[in-house]
């Protein structure tokens, strides 16, 4: 774990060794709010240690990498989860959120970076949510205002949260080094490029960029 720290607000980032997704976790009066849930073991005793009793789970995106966490937290808390309305038959179908398959994929990662994440069994895992958010839908969370924006592309039902116009939690619409991955089940290149891009250019600039894999960045304003 590490912390993202800023004025009145501290983000803490939470690393899975399944191919280093992240959970990115706020605590107030006692609630946690994530985005995302990957597998790791820091998460659950730190939220206990900080006497969180209510969590609040938004996902970017319904594939196992960012969603398997989310067994482990149910046992501890409250939890409720909240996700885009494409994602719907994504999490409730093991083959689609790509859990059916998490082992190969594991694997073909080790190949190339041995490195990279454990030799581990994924196990097939499937889920619903709470609630169902449409594009641009506008949530308050402890006095902060929290903004859904689909940028399909990466998989149909990728989005980017936008907390306070500030800190965009952008999933895998973003990588940290270079284009997000597009090949995968439900991946479409033309939906990105023509759609989604657009879009993610302007999100990012003058904004802390948290990407659902690898390090946090900003892009200052031109002239700033």
């Amino acid at each position: 774990m590490r912390a993202f720290l800023r004025e009145d607000l501290e983000i803490n980032i939470f690393e899975s060794y399944i191919i280093g997704a992240r959970t990115f976790c706020i605590i107030k009066d006692g609630e946690a709010l994530l985005i995302d849930a990957v597998l790791e073991d820091e998460l659950v005793p730190y939220l206990k240690e900080k006497g969180v009793s209510d969590v609040l789970v938004l996902l970017t995106h319904g594939h196992y990498d960012h969603i398997l966490g989310i067994p482990e937290l149910q046992k501890a808390f409250s939890v409720r989860i909240g996700a885009s309305e494409r994602s719907r038959d994504i999490l409730s179908d093991c083959r689609k959120n790509l859990s059916a398959f998490g082992t190969m994929i594991n694997e073909m990662r080790r190949k190339k970076a041995p490195e990279s994440s454990p030799r581990i069994v994924v196990p097939e895992y499937e889920t619903s949510a709470d609630y169902y958010f449409s594009d641009r839908e506008v949530f308050a969370w402890k006095n902060h205002e929290i903004r859904f924006i689909f940028t399909p592309g990466h998989s149909d039902d990728s989005m980017c949260i936008l907390m306070d116009d500030m800190y965009l939690f952008a999933g895998d619409s973003i990588a940290d080094n270079g284009d997000p991955v597009l090949s995968l089940p439900g991946g479409k290149r033309n939906v990105y490029e023509e759609y989604s891009r657009p879009i993610l250019d302007s999100l990012i600039k003058g904004r802390y960029v948290f990407p659902g894999h690898g390090d946090e960045f900003m892009i200052p304003l031109e002239g700033k």
